[in-house]
Protein backbone atom coordinates (compact mmCIF):
# COMPACT_ATOMS: atom_id res chain seq x y z
CA UNK A 1 0.00 0.00 0.00
CA UNK A 2 1.22 3.48 -0.84
CA UNK A 3 0.91 6.10 1.84
CA UNK A 4 1.64 9.81 1.99
CA UNK A 5 4.05 10.66 4.75
CA UNK A 6 3.56 13.37 7.31
CA UNK A 7 5.39 15.88 5.13
CA UNK A 8 6.29 19.34 6.30
CA UNK A 9 7.92 21.98 4.08
CA UNK A 10 10.22 24.20 6.07
CA UNK A 11 11.58 27.63 5.20
CA UNK A 12 15.08 28.75 6.12
CA UNK A 13 13.74 32.27 6.56
CA UNK A 14 11.58 31.48 9.59
CA UNK A 15 13.19 31.51 13.01
CA UNK A 16 11.72 29.04 15.47
CA UNK A 17 11.77 27.97 19.06
CA UNK A 18 10.93 24.53 20.37
CA UNK A 19 9.19 23.05 23.39
CA UNK A 20 7.76 19.75 24.59
CA UNK A 21 4.32 19.08 25.94
CA UNK A 22 5.27 15.81 27.63
CA UNK A 23 4.95 15.79 31.43
CA UNK A 24 6.71 14.11 34.32
CA UNK A 25 3.95 11.50 34.44
CA UNK A 26 5.06 9.94 31.17
CA UNK A 27 8.80 10.36 31.70
CA UNK A 28 9.32 6.60 31.72
CA UNK A 29 6.99 5.89 28.78
CA UNK A 30 9.10 5.83 25.67
CA UNK A 31 8.88 5.59 21.93
CA UNK A 32 11.75 4.66 19.61
CA UNK A 33 13.10 6.96 16.92
CA UNK A 34 15.69 6.78 14.18
CA UNK A 35 16.55 9.43 11.61
CA UNK A 36 18.43 9.99 8.35
CA UNK A 37 19.61 13.23 6.71
CA UNK A 38 19.22 13.31 2.91
CA UNK A 39 19.25 17.12 2.52
CA UNK A 40 21.63 17.32 -0.43
CA UNK A 41 23.25 20.69 0.31
CA UNK A 42 23.17 20.37 4.11
CA UNK A 43 25.91 20.48 6.70
CA UNK A 44 25.13 18.71 9.97
CA UNK A 45 21.38 18.81 10.59
CA UNK A 46 20.16 18.66 14.21
CA UNK A 47 16.76 17.02 14.76
CA UNK A 48 14.90 18.19 17.87
CA UNK A 49 11.70 17.04 19.57
CA UNK A 50 10.97 19.98 21.83
CA UNK A 51 14.27 20.84 23.49
CA UNK A 52 15.56 17.29 23.10
CA UNK A 53 17.96 16.62 20.25
CA UNK A 54 17.45 13.07 19.02
CA UNK A 55 19.84 13.21 16.03
CA UNK A 56 22.71 15.33 14.67
CA UNK A 57 23.51 14.00 11.21
CA UNK A 58 25.81 14.87 8.36
CA UNK A 59 24.53 14.37 4.82
CA UNK A 60 23.55 10.77 4.03
CA UNK A 61 24.00 9.65 7.63
CA UNK A 62 21.57 7.83 9.87
CA UNK A 63 21.61 7.07 13.56
CA UNK A 64 20.82 3.94 15.58
CA UNK A 65 17.27 3.78 16.88
CA UNK A 66 17.00 5.30 20.36
CA UNK A 67 14.29 5.72 22.99
CA UNK A 68 12.78 9.13 23.72
CA UNK A 69 9.98 10.07 26.10
CA UNK A 70 6.63 9.62 24.39
CA UNK A 71 4.40 12.65 23.96
CA UNK A 72 3.38 15.53 21.71
CA UNK A 73 6.34 17.57 20.53
CA UNK A 74 7.20 20.57 18.45
CA UNK A 75 9.68 19.15 15.93
CA UNK A 76 12.37 21.47 14.58
CA UNK A 77 15.57 21.22 12.55
CA UNK A 78 18.68 23.36 12.72
CA UNK A 79 21.69 23.51 10.40
CA UNK A 80 25.24 23.81 11.66
CA UNK A 81 27.35 26.59 10.18
CA UNK A 82 31.04 27.40 10.73
CA UNK A 83 31.89 29.81 13.53
CA UNK A 84 34.35 32.65 13.32
CA UNK A 85 37.99 31.73 12.77
CA UNK A 86 39.04 29.63 15.73
CA UNK A 87 35.49 29.61 17.11
CA UNK A 88 32.94 26.87 17.54
CA UNK A 89 30.22 26.17 14.97
CA UNK A 90 26.85 27.85 15.42
CA UNK A 91 23.38 26.82 14.32
CA UNK A 92 20.55 28.42 12.36
CA UNK A 93 16.93 27.39 12.36
CA UNK A 94 15.82 25.88 9.07
CA UNK A 95 12.16 25.82 9.52
CA UNK A 96 8.75 26.47 10.83
CA UNK A 97 8.13 23.87 13.55
CA UNK A 98 5.41 21.29 13.28
CA UNK A 99 3.60 19.35 15.97
CA UNK A 100 3.97 15.59 16.04
CA UNK A 101 2.83 12.90 18.44
CA UNK A 102 5.34 10.20 19.37
CA UNK A 103 3.02 7.49 20.78
CA UNK A 104 4.23 5.15 23.54
CA UNK A 105 5.94 1.89 22.63
CA UNK A 106 6.12 2.53 18.91
CA UNK A 107 8.92 3.03 16.42
CA UNK A 108 9.20 5.99 14.07
CA UNK A 109 11.59 7.16 11.38
CA UNK A 110 12.28 10.82 10.60
CA UNK A 111 13.79 11.42 7.15
CA UNK A 112 14.86 14.92 6.13
CA UNK A 113 15.40 15.66 2.44
CA UNK A 114 15.24 18.46 -0.14
CA UNK A 115 17.50 21.48 0.29
CA UNK A 116 18.53 23.71 3.18
CA UNK A 117 16.29 26.43 1.75
CA UNK A 118 13.32 24.05 1.69
CA UNK A 119 13.82 21.15 4.08
CA UNK A 120 11.13 18.49 3.91
CA UNK A 121 10.47 15.79 6.48
CA UNK A 122 8.94 12.33 6.22
CA UNK A 123 7.79 10.82 9.51
CA UNK A 124 6.99 7.12 9.18
CA UNK A 125 5.35 4.90 11.79
CA UNK A 126 6.97 1.47 12.00
CA UNK A 127 5.63 -0.76 14.76
CA UNK A 128 7.60 -3.83 13.70
CA UNK A 129 11.22 -2.68 13.86
CA UNK A 130 11.99 -4.99 16.77
CA UNK A 131 9.94 -7.91 15.49
CA UNK A 132 11.88 -10.93 14.30
CA UNK A 133 11.80 -11.12 10.51
CA UNK A 134 10.72 -14.67 9.59
CA UNK A 135 13.48 -17.12 8.70
CA UNK A 136 14.50 -17.17 5.03
CA UNK A 137 12.93 -13.72 4.59
CA UNK A 138 14.06 -10.13 4.15
CA UNK A 139 11.88 -7.09 4.83
CA UNK A 140 12.13 -3.91 2.75
CA UNK A 141 10.40 -0.57 2.87
CA UNK A 142 10.73 2.11 0.19
CA UNK A 143 10.29 5.86 0.42
CA UNK A 144 10.68 8.70 -2.09
CA UNK A 145 13.01 11.37 -0.72
CA UNK A 146 14.14 13.06 -3.97
CA UNK A 147 12.36 16.41 -3.89
CA UNK A 148 13.15 17.33 -7.50
CA UNK A 149 12.21 13.98 -9.04
CA UNK A 150 8.96 12.81 -10.61
CA UNK A 151 6.56 10.10 -9.54
CA UNK A 152 8.36 6.80 -10.13
CA UNK A 153 7.30 3.18 -10.56
CA UNK A 154 9.26 0.69 -8.49
CA UNK A 155 10.38 -2.66 -9.90
CA UNK A 156 12.43 -5.32 -8.11
CA UNK A 157 14.25 -8.37 -9.45
CA UNK A 158 14.90 -10.79 -6.57
CA UNK A 159 16.92 -13.92 -7.33
CA UNK A 160 19.50 -16.52 -6.48
CA UNK A 161 20.21 -19.88 -8.11
CA UNK A 162 17.18 -21.29 -6.32
CA UNK A 163 14.72 -19.09 -8.18
CA UNK A 164 13.74 -15.57 -9.12
CA UNK A 165 10.77 -13.25 -9.10
CA UNK A 166 9.90 -9.79 -10.38
CA UNK A 167 7.88 -7.54 -8.11
CA UNK A 168 6.20 -4.22 -8.84
CA UNK A 169 5.23 -2.90 -5.39
CA UNK A 170 3.76 0.35 -6.73
CA UNK A 171 4.51 3.96 -7.58
CA UNK A 172 5.88 6.69 -5.36
CA UNK A 173 5.78 10.48 -5.52
CA UNK A 174 8.17 12.64 -3.46
CA UNK A 175 7.15 12.45 0.19
CA UNK A 176 5.39 9.08 -0.13
CA UNK A 177 6.32 5.64 1.14
CA UNK A 178 5.16 2.07 0.68
CA UNK A 179 4.20 -0.46 3.30
CA UNK A 180 6.96 -2.96 4.18
CA UNK A 181 7.19 -6.02 1.95
CA UNK A 182 8.62 -9.44 2.80
CA UNK A 183 10.64 -11.36 0.21
CA UNK A 184 11.18 -15.08 0.71
CA UNK A 185 14.64 -16.41 -0.07
CA UNK A 186 14.36 -19.55 -2.25
CA UNK A 187 16.55 -22.51 -1.33
CA UNK A 188 19.24 -23.52 -3.79
CA UNK A 189 21.75 -26.26 -4.50
CA UNK A 190 24.87 -24.18 -3.83
CA UNK A 191 27.49 -26.89 -4.37
CA UNK A 192 25.76 -28.90 -7.09
CA UNK A 193 25.50 -32.12 -5.08
CA UNK A 194 21.76 -32.46 -5.59
CA UNK A 195 21.00 -31.46 -1.98
CA UNK A 196 18.95 -28.32 -1.40
CA UNK A 197 20.86 -25.83 0.74
CA UNK A 198 19.70 -22.76 2.66
CA UNK A 199 21.65 -19.87 1.07
CA UNK A 200 20.48 -17.20 3.49
CA UNK A 201 20.93 -14.45 0.89
CA UNK A 202 19.00 -12.83 -1.93
CA UNK A 203 20.29 -10.73 -4.82
CA UNK A 204 18.27 -7.64 -5.69
CA UNK A 205 18.27 -5.35 -8.70
CA UNK A 206 16.03 -2.34 -8.19
CA UNK A 207 14.73 -0.24 -11.05
CA UNK A 208 12.95 3.11 -10.97
CA UNK A 209 10.69 3.58 -13.98
CA UNK A 210 9.35 6.78 -15.54
CA UNK A 211 5.60 5.97 -15.79
CA UNK A 212 5.16 8.36 -18.72
CA UNK A 213 7.68 6.57 -20.96
CA UNK A 214 8.04 3.17 -19.21
CA UNK A 215 11.81 3.69 -19.40
CA UNK A 216 14.08 3.09 -16.40
CA UNK A 217 15.69 6.24 -14.98
CA UNK A 218 17.71 4.27 -12.43
CA UNK A 219 18.98 0.69 -12.25
CA UNK A 220 20.86 -0.38 -9.14
CA UNK A 221 23.96 -2.49 -9.06
CA UNK A 222 23.50 -5.99 -7.61
CA UNK A 223 22.47 -5.67 -3.96
CA UNK A 224 23.12 -8.77 -1.84
CA UNK A 225 20.86 -8.95 1.24
CA UNK A 226 21.06 -11.51 4.04
CA UNK A 227 18.04 -13.13 5.67
CA UNK A 228 16.46 -11.41 8.67
CA UNK A 229 17.44 -8.00 7.24
CA UNK A 230 14.98 -5.18 7.90
CA UNK A 231 15.99 -2.31 5.62
CA UNK A 232 14.67 1.05 4.52
CA UNK A 233 15.57 2.22 1.02
CA UNK A 234 15.16 5.88 0.20
CA UNK A 235 15.05 7.19 -3.36
CA UNK A 236 17.44 10.14 -3.07
CA UNK A 237 19.14 12.68 -5.29
CA UNK A 238 22.69 11.96 -6.44
CA UNK A 239 24.63 15.21 -6.31
CA UNK A 240 27.31 13.72 -8.56
CA UNK A 241 24.94 13.69 -11.53
CA UNK A 242 26.53 11.45 -14.12
CA UNK A 243 24.32 8.95 -15.86
CA UNK A 244 21.54 9.22 -13.28
CA UNK A 245 20.44 12.04 -11.00
CA UNK A 246 19.06 9.44 -8.57
CA UNK A 247 20.46 6.89 -6.16
CA UNK A 248 19.20 4.62 -3.38
CA UNK A 249 20.24 5.02 0.23
CA UNK A 250 19.71 1.96 2.45
CA UNK A 251 19.66 2.24 6.23
CA UNK A 252 18.52 0.16 9.18
CA UNK A 253 17.94 0.47 12.90
CA UNK A 254 21.70 0.21 13.58
CA UNK A 255 22.32 3.58 11.91
CA UNK A 256 24.53 2.28 9.09
CA UNK A 257 23.86 3.71 5.62
CA UNK A 258 24.88 2.41 2.19
CA UNK A 259 24.51 4.32 -1.07
CA UNK A 260 23.75 2.59 -4.37
CA UNK A 261 24.44 4.70 -7.43
CA UNK A 262 23.02 3.83 -10.85
CA UNK A 263 24.75 0.72 -12.24
CA UNK A 264 25.78 2.76 -15.28
CA UNK A 265 27.15 5.70 -13.32
CA UNK A 266 30.77 6.18 -14.25
CA UNK A 267 33.70 7.91 -12.60
CA UNK A 268 35.27 11.27 -13.46
CA UNK A 269 38.97 12.06 -13.36
CA UNK A 270 41.22 14.93 -14.45
CA UNK A 271 44.90 15.88 -14.47
CA UNK A 272 46.37 18.78 -12.47
CA UNK A 273 50.00 19.70 -13.23
CA UNK A 274 51.87 21.33 -10.34
CA UNK A 275 55.33 20.03 -11.35
CA UNK A 276 57.26 23.22 -12.20
CA UNK A 277 59.80 21.90 -14.72
CA UNK A 278 58.23 18.77 -16.23
CA UNK A 279 56.66 20.42 -19.26
CA UNK A 280 53.25 19.69 -20.81
CA UNK A 281 51.94 16.15 -20.30
CA UNK A 282 49.31 13.74 -21.58
CA UNK A 283 47.42 11.06 -19.68
CA UNK A 284 46.48 7.63 -21.05
CA UNK A 285 44.60 4.57 -20.00
CA UNK A 286 47.58 2.34 -19.24
CA UNK A 287 45.99 -0.45 -21.31
CA UNK A 288 45.80 1.85 -24.34
CA UNK A 289 48.83 4.05 -24.96
CA UNK A 290 47.67 4.99 -28.45
CA UNK A 291 44.96 7.58 -27.85
CA UNK A 292 45.45 10.02 -24.96
CA UNK A 293 42.51 10.65 -22.67
CA UNK A 294 43.86 14.04 -21.60
CA UNK A 295 46.30 16.11 -23.65
CA UNK A 296 48.84 18.92 -23.25
CA UNK A 297 48.42 19.86 -19.58
CA UNK A 298 51.14 22.38 -18.73
CA UNK A 299 52.38 23.55 -15.34
CA UNK A 300 49.52 25.27 -13.45
CA UNK A 301 46.95 23.83 -15.87
CA UNK A 302 43.88 21.82 -14.84
CA UNK A 303 42.31 19.54 -17.46
CA UNK A 304 38.62 18.98 -17.96
CA UNK A 305 37.13 15.93 -16.26
CA UNK A 306 36.95 12.85 -18.43
CA UNK A 307 34.65 9.91 -17.74
CA UNK A 308 35.73 6.31 -17.16
CA UNK A 309 34.01 3.02 -16.37
CA UNK A 310 34.15 1.99 -12.71
CA UNK A 311 36.54 -0.66 -11.46
CA UNK A 312 40.31 -1.01 -11.19
CA UNK A 313 41.90 1.70 -13.32
CA UNK A 314 45.44 2.65 -14.22
CA UNK A 315 46.55 5.93 -15.73
CA UNK A 316 49.92 6.62 -17.32
CA UNK A 317 51.25 10.16 -17.67
CA UNK A 318 53.74 10.94 -20.44
CA UNK A 319 55.33 14.04 -21.92
CA UNK A 320 52.98 15.61 -24.46
CA UNK A 321 53.05 13.72 -27.78
CA UNK A 322 55.54 11.17 -26.39
CA UNK A 323 53.65 8.01 -25.36
CA UNK A 324 56.87 5.98 -25.30
CA UNK A 325 58.18 7.87 -22.26
CA UNK A 326 56.42 7.21 -18.95
CA UNK A 327 56.56 9.94 -16.33
CA UNK A 328 54.49 8.13 -13.69
CA UNK A 329 51.63 5.67 -13.33
CA UNK A 330 48.68 5.92 -10.95
CA UNK A 331 46.49 2.92 -10.07
CA UNK A 332 43.37 2.83 -7.92
CA UNK A 333 39.92 1.28 -7.69
CA UNK A 334 37.19 3.66 -8.79
CA UNK A 335 33.64 3.41 -7.52
CA UNK A 336 30.44 4.68 -9.10
CA UNK A 337 30.17 8.48 -9.13
CA UNK A 338 33.68 8.93 -7.72
CA UNK A 339 35.17 12.26 -8.76
CA UNK A 340 38.93 12.56 -8.47
CA UNK A 341 42.03 14.36 -9.66
CA UNK A 342 45.48 13.05 -10.53
CA UNK A 343 48.07 15.57 -9.34
CA UNK A 344 51.49 15.57 -11.04
CA UNK A 345 54.00 17.00 -8.55
CA UNK A 346 57.71 17.21 -7.69
CA UNK A 347 60.59 18.20 -9.97
CA UNK A 348 60.94 16.43 -13.30
CA UNK A 349 63.81 14.25 -12.12
CA UNK A 350 61.63 12.81 -9.34
CA UNK A 351 58.18 13.44 -10.77
CA UNK A 352 55.34 11.47 -9.27
CA UNK A 353 51.56 11.54 -9.16
CA UNK A 354 48.70 10.60 -6.90
CA UNK A 355 44.92 10.42 -7.18
CA UNK A 356 42.70 12.09 -4.61
CA UNK A 357 38.94 12.36 -4.18
CA UNK A 358 37.33 15.69 -5.13
CA UNK A 359 34.26 16.72 -3.17
CA UNK A 360 31.72 18.22 -5.56
CA UNK A 361 28.91 18.61 -3.05
CA UNK A 362 28.13 22.26 -2.44
CA UNK A 363 26.93 23.09 1.08
CA UNK A 364 24.42 25.91 1.32
CA UNK A 365 25.74 27.33 4.58
CA UNK A 366 29.50 27.26 3.99
CA UNK A 367 32.50 27.22 1.71
CA UNK A 368 34.83 24.24 1.95
CA UNK A 369 38.53 24.13 1.16
CA UNK A 370 41.71 22.14 1.60
CA UNK A 371 45.43 22.86 1.15
CA UNK A 372 48.17 21.05 -0.75
CA UNK A 373 51.84 21.90 -0.13
CA UNK A 374 53.37 21.20 -3.57
CA UNK A 375 56.43 23.46 -3.72
CA UNK A 376 59.40 21.06 -4.12
CA UNK A 377 61.98 23.28 -2.37
CA UNK A 378 59.99 22.98 0.87
CA UNK A 379 61.00 19.31 1.06
CA UNK A 380 64.15 20.30 2.96
CA UNK A 381 62.87 23.25 5.01
CA UNK A 382 61.10 21.51 7.86
CA UNK A 383 57.61 22.09 9.19
CA UNK A 384 55.29 24.67 7.62
CA UNK A 385 52.50 26.55 9.38
CA UNK A 386 49.37 27.67 7.53
CA UNK A 387 47.55 30.69 8.97
CA UNK A 388 44.08 31.91 7.99
CA UNK A 389 43.04 35.35 9.26
CA UNK A 390 40.29 37.82 8.51
CA UNK A 391 41.15 39.96 5.50
CA UNK A 392 43.62 42.70 6.39
CA UNK A 393 44.48 41.28 9.82
CA UNK A 394 48.26 40.70 10.04
CA UNK A 395 49.64 37.47 11.45
CA UNK A 396 51.33 37.70 14.83
CA UNK A 397 53.47 34.57 14.56
CA UNK A 398 54.05 34.49 18.33
CA UNK A 399 50.36 34.59 19.28
CA UNK A 400 48.27 33.48 16.29
CA UNK A 401 47.32 29.80 16.27
CA UNK A 402 47.86 28.30 12.80
CA UNK A 403 45.08 26.39 11.06
CA UNK A 404 47.65 23.70 10.27
CA UNK A 405 50.78 23.42 12.36
CA UNK A 406 54.16 22.02 11.28
CA UNK A 407 53.15 20.21 8.09
CA UNK A 408 55.66 18.81 5.65
CA UNK A 409 55.95 18.60 1.88
CA UNK A 410 53.95 17.13 0.16
CA UNK A 411 51.12 17.69 2.66
CA UNK A 412 47.44 17.66 1.65
CA UNK A 413 44.76 18.43 4.19
CA UNK A 414 41.22 17.19 4.50
CA UNK A 415 38.39 19.56 3.58
CA UNK A 416 37.23 21.99 6.26
CA UNK A 417 34.40 24.56 6.30
CA UNK A 418 34.56 28.33 6.56
CA UNK A 419 31.92 31.01 6.47
CA UNK A 420 31.41 33.05 3.31
CA UNK A 421 33.85 35.95 3.79
CA UNK A 422 37.17 37.45 2.72
CA UNK A 423 40.25 35.97 4.39
CA UNK A 424 44.03 36.05 4.10
CA UNK A 425 46.21 32.95 4.08
CA UNK A 426 49.86 32.99 5.09
CA UNK A 427 52.49 30.24 4.87
CA UNK A 428 55.52 30.36 7.17
CA UNK A 429 58.20 28.10 8.60
CA UNK A 430 57.99 27.10 12.25
CA UNK A 431 60.47 29.86 13.16
CA UNK A 432 58.24 32.55 11.62
CA UNK A 433 60.14 32.85 8.35
CA UNK A 434 57.58 33.99 5.78
CA UNK A 435 57.15 31.75 2.72
CA UNK A 436 54.10 33.37 1.10
CA UNK A 437 51.36 35.72 2.16
CA UNK A 438 49.13 37.25 3.01
CA UNK A 439 47.22 35.96 -0.05
CA UNK A 440 43.52 36.94 -0.32
CA UNK A 441 40.92 34.16 -0.14
CA UNK A 442 37.45 35.33 -1.13
CA UNK A 443 35.16 32.46 -0.21
CA UNK A 444 31.50 32.02 -1.08
CA UNK A 445 28.99 29.39 0.00
CA UNK A 446 28.53 26.33 -2.22
CA UNK A 447 32.17 26.51 -3.41
CA UNK A 448 34.73 23.78 -2.77
CA UNK A 449 38.37 24.47 -3.62
CA UNK A 450 41.84 23.01 -3.29
CA UNK A 451 44.48 25.71 -2.72
CA UNK A 452 47.92 24.54 -3.85
CA UNK A 453 51.15 26.18 -2.69
CA UNK A 454 53.36 25.93 -5.78
CA UNK A 455 56.64 27.41 -6.99
CA UNK A 456 57.64 28.26 -10.54
CA UNK A 457 60.88 27.05 -12.19
CA UNK A 458 62.86 29.97 -10.76
CA UNK A 459 61.69 29.32 -7.20
CA UNK A 460 58.93 31.92 -6.76
CA UNK A 461 56.07 30.75 -4.55
CA UNK A 462 52.43 31.26 -5.49
CA UNK A 463 48.98 29.99 -4.52
CA UNK A 464 47.01 28.14 -7.19
CA UNK A 465 43.24 27.67 -6.90
CA UNK A 466 41.79 24.38 -8.15
CA UNK A 467 37.96 24.44 -8.07
CA UNK A 468 36.61 21.05 -6.99
CA UNK A 469 32.92 21.78 -7.57
CA UNK A 470 31.50 21.49 -11.11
Amino acid sequence: MKRAAITVVLSILTLTGCSSSSSNNDALIVTYVTAVNLVTDAPTIRHLAGNNMFAALDYSQSRPIIPITAGDYEVTFTAQIPGDIGGLPTTIDVGTPFMHSFPPNQQQIVVTFGSVAQVQAIVIDRTDLFDDVPADTIRLQFMHAAANAMTLELEIDASNTGGSQVLMPGSLAPGEFLDPIDLVIPDEDEDGDGVTDDPGTLDLVIRLIDPMTSNPVYISSLINVREDANLFLAIAESYFGGVSSLKLVAFGIDGATTEFENENTETDNRLVNVSPDSGPMDMYDTADLITPLIEDVSFRDVSQYVRFPVGDVSFTSTPANDPATTLFEVMFSSIPALVSSVYAFNLAVDIDGFSIFDDRRGVATESRLRFFIAAPSLDTMGGIDIFITDAGVPVDFDNTVPFFNSVFYPFISSYFPLQEASYDVTFALNDGTLILGPVPLDLVVMETNTFVLIEDPVGTYDLMTVPDAP
